[in-house]
């Protein structure tokens, strides 16, 4: 299987190098999961500012729609970002982007919606 053909996953987080609660910058995890060994593993991380984020974000923005549930697929609680860690929820339930509700950035992208494809291959750009 090429590279091209992985379903990777994202995690994006707060970056906060000078441990003063105030993130530096975002954290964009990449990984893939092994259903049969119930295992998920990083293949690569990359940091990036929230000036490149918003630019990506604003990419990505569909035209105003009814549908929100879009969102509801990316940003998360931490409660349900920790059951995906301690691996308490189901695989096929894990979404490909995830950014918390509670990060510095989410309001970047809240009340818009995304198109998680042209997300996915963007966030696949930046991370090769």
């Amino acid at each position: 299987m090429t590279e091209k053909n992985k379903k990777f996953y994202y995690l994006i987080e707060d970056l906060d190098v000078t441990d003063d609660n105030i993130p530096d910058g975002v954290l964009v995890r990449q990984y893939k999961i092994n259903k049969k060994n119930k295992t998920y593993y990083y293949t690569k991380n990359s940091y990036i500012t929230e000036d490149k984020l918003k630019e990506i974000i604003n990419d990505v923005v569909i035209p105003s729609t009814s549908d929100k549930k879009l969102m509801k697929t990316i940003l998360l609680s931490n409660a349900k970002i920790n059951k995906i860690r301690n691996k308490h929820l189901s695989f096929d339930e894990i979404p490909r982007i995830i950014i918390s509700k509670k990060s510095y950035f989410a309001h970047i992208i809240k009340n818009k919606n995304i198109n998680i494809s042209k997300l996915l291959k963007d966030l696949n750009k930046i991370i090769s």
